[in-house]
């Protein structure tokens, strides 16, 4: 990542690549054999709890996001208004097609959930044995390459988000440092990583669970980017009417989708089997940390509310090779 986003890109790319194909394999093989020895789907054991299905959308939420973050890299990028807008267009797509295929495969009986630390429990025949095996390893590789790329994808977008308040004031001034070869934002890199580490090994520590970490975090993590996807919602019929660009689609669609996201996060909050309030109230407690930081920088710096995303906008000139992605325009 300190290299450049070119080289996380293609190597997140190539990562994200293998667990695809991976994950895809193994769901074509078990399907395959389930169906040629005649299994029947898994008979439901009973009603799941009403108050369970918040925290399952939720989740769902969570597994289908993050394809946004190709916008926090456009200044890097020579044709950022054709490259960033396909990225964003087709990528929601594309997970909708995988997701799709991964539930008809395993609603086929052949794969069921864990309630352990493995994720995927491969039903095969007993005479499988070693192919069994195989295919579970294979799975948790291609699981284990996702999380990776997951992890490169975030922290790169985390990265170039701090460079841009570093620039503007919002968070101190190190923050906005580029590295003088590779012109990247290294210091909120490797000012990040860190905690990026650390949260979820301390976690592990003081639970001693590896599920309960992972819900809990996919948890918190839920929360911010429905957080951020709700503020998008509310502001863009705005920002339209501001450049004069507004129609009915937006004003209807935003409030609709916000409105939407609202009883989501209400309702996974009130869910009694998993104490996912404790995650609404984290992420409550950070939400207020980052206003009293603004607050704070607000009182020392007066114009701060005017600088405020002016630094992080990609403008006619990007489009053209010859040019720094990381000057400061005045």
């Amino acid at each position: 990542m300190v290299r450049g986003v070119r080289l996380s890109a293609r190597t997140s790319l190539t990562v994200e690549v293998f667990a695809i194909a991976a994950a895809a394999a193994v769901l074509v093989i078990v399907f395959s054999e389930a169906m040629a020895g005649g299994h029947d789907p898994p008979k439901a054991a009973g009603p799941e709890p009403h108050s369970a299905l918040g925290f399952a959308l939720l989740l769902a939420i969570t597994s289908y996001v993050g394809f946004e973050s190709a916008s926090t890299v456009a200044r890097e990028a020579q044709r950022p208004f054709i490259t960033v807008t396909r990225a964003i267009r087709w990528t929601p797509l594309a997970l909708g097609v995988l997701y799709v295929f991964a539930v008809a495969m395993q609603s086929s009986g052949s794969i069921r959930a864990g309630i352990g630390s493995t994720p995927i429990v491969l039903r095969l025949p007993e005479s499988a044995g070693t192919a069994s095996v195989a295919l579970s390893i294979l799975m948790e590789m291609g699981i284990t390459a996702s999380w990776f790329a997951c992890v490169i994808g975030s922290a790169t977008a985390l990265s170039r988000t701090l460079f841009a308040m570093g620039r503007e004031g919002v968070v101190p001034e190190r923050f906005g440092r580029a590295h003088q070869t590779f012109r990247t934002p290294h210091v909120a890199l490797c000012l990040t990583m860190p905690i990026i580490v650390a949260v979820p090994v301390g976690y592990l520590f003081v639970v001693g669970s590896s599920r309960e970490v992972l819900v809990g975090l996919l948890a918190v993590s839920a929360h911010g980017y429905i957080g951020a996807y709700l503020l998008v919602c509310l502001a863009t019929p705005a920002f339209l009417r501001r450049i004069g660009e507004l129609t009915w689609i937006p004003l209807v669609i935003g409030p609709a989708t916000a409105a939407m996201m609202i009883a989501i996060i209400g309702w996974a909050a009130l869910t009694v089997e998993s104490p996912v309030w404790i995650a609404t109230a984290v992420y409550a407690v950070l939400l207020a940390t980052g206003f009293g930081i603004f607050a704070i920088r607000r009182r020392t710096i007066p114009d701060l509310a005017e600088r405020v995303g002016v630094f992080d906008e990609t403008v006619a000139g990007d489009v053209f090779a010859d040019y720094n992605p990381w000057e400061v325009r005045r």
